[in-house]
């Protein structure tokens, strides 16, 4: 009876430890800063109150100048930007990039979704943590309120991690692709992710215990991983659709969107795409990390080039690595490659 209770109790720390394992690979919380989790409907202030979807209203949404539905775009880029953050996240992250492209023209939004549902207040902002089939829903009637508050045909859409996956979804299987003009996925986990070779000693316990999994991780941090059932649907999938011009970049140091190809895309039928490692294309002696990506000045560059680039264009060069945030890319790549 001893040695059973002593073996069912290593059993149980096991399970525990890769579920807590997987949490900390896929969640970008830790980089949060405390300005960033600061309460502020100020973003919501301005957008009517009939049908606002919920991820538009409370705390720890992006605020002005974003989700602005009185934003007149510049004529050179009319289309709505829509950044859709990843797990365990909140759409704060994206406040920096957001306002930088504010400044260039752009209407921008910015918006919560895959809250969890087991009824605790969302003190610390943790979204994007359900069933992946559930949040692309919200994803698509937010994209869908978006379009009709602003009168735009299309919106272009930013997405990180597991956002960068909706992308994916929302166009290949939630028929998206005739809303969507352009789409930049940073750090995608578009193929799943083996969370630098920890998915082997991960998925027997998901299997094992998916309750304690999904309790450690949220659901769709388990849905992630390579081999799951969401993962092998989207891959049969095509990676792109035609009438969309994607910009994909990725980072030599992410070790939680891994392999790399993870966040790459094929093109099919001829698709517009740019596959692009953000260190080589910037020259940056220290790529940046995973969590990091959204606020690193050089990457927010590239997102603006994402939204710019000629079809055709898939090499960008340094000086596309200048943010509009800062006016300057140089030496901002080591305070910026916090934790993956």
């Amino acid at each position: 009876m001893k040695v059973n209770s002593l073996a069912r109790g290593r059993v149980r720390r096991s399970i525990l430890a890769g579920a807590a394992a997987l949490s900390v690979s896929l969640s970008t919380l830790s980089s949060l800063t405390p300005s960033a989790l600061a309460a502020d409907t100020d973003a919501s202030s301005a957008i009517p109150d009939a049908a606002v979807p919920a991820g538009l209203e409370g705390k720890h949404v992006a605020k002005a100048p974003v989700n602005n539905p009185t934003c007149v775009p510049s004529p050179e880029h009319p289309n709505p930007v829509v950044f859709i953050h990843g797990t365990s996240d909140n759409s704060t992250r994206w406040q920096k990039a957001a306002n930088a492209l504010s400044k260039q023209g752009f209407c921008t939004w910015a918006f919560n979704y895959g809250k969890p549902n087991d009824g605790k207040p969302n003190l610390l902002g943790r979204y994007a943590m359900v069933d992946i089939d559930d949040s692309a829903k919200e994803i698509a009637s937010t994209i869908d309120y978006i379009l009709s508050v602003t009168g735009a045909e299309k919106v272009d859409l930013v997405g990180h991690s597991q956002g960068g996956l909706h992308l994916k979804k929302y166009i290949a299987e939630n028929g998206g692709g005739d809303k969507v003009g352009r789409a930049v996925g940073l750090a995608a986990t578009y193929h799943g992710t083996t969370l630098a070779g920890m998915d082997k000693m991960l998925r027997p316990i998901v299997e094992r215990n998916p309750k304690l999994a999904e309790s450690a991780a949220g659901k769709a941090g388990v849905q992630q991983l390579v081999g799951s059932e969401l993962i092998d649907r989207l891959n049969q999938l095509p990676d792109t659709d035609k009438r969309v011009q994607y910009t994909n970049l990725y980072s030599a140091a992410d070790t939680t969107a891994t392999p790399n190809k993870t966040s790459m895309l094929e093109s099919v039928d001829g698709a517009d795409v740019a596959n692009v490692e953000v260190g080589a294309a910037c020259k940056l002696p220290i790529p940046p990390g995973h969590a990091s990506m959204p606020k690193h000045d050089p990457t927010i560059g590239l997102i603006l080039w994402g939204l710019t680039r000629e079809a055709g264009d898939h090499t960008p060069t340094t000086d596309h690595c200048t943010s509009p945030a800062r006016g300057s890319a140089g030496g901002s790549a080591s305070g910026t490659t916090a934790g993956s």
